[in-house]
């Protein structure tokens, strides 16, 4: 069962003005939550059907 991944238009506003190598990491992330979100690390928030997902600390590869 795959997911469906929103994002806001802030969260790809972000996106759009990272680095590229940066941008293809989170991408590759999202991606593969898509397809099963408890086996990529994220977390799943509390009263509605959604999940989080913490690629790692973006601060410390800027």
């Amino acid at each position: 069962m795959g997911y469906r991944i929103a994002l806001s238009r802030s969260a790809v506003k972000e996106l759009d003005s990272l680095p590229p190598k940066i941008h293809d990491k989170i991408i590759d992330r999202v991606r593969q939550l898509k397809e099963n979100p408890p086996l990529f690390g994220a977390e799943k928030l509390t009263g509605i059907d959604a999940y989080k997902l913490r690629v790692w600390e973006l601060s410390n590869h800027l």
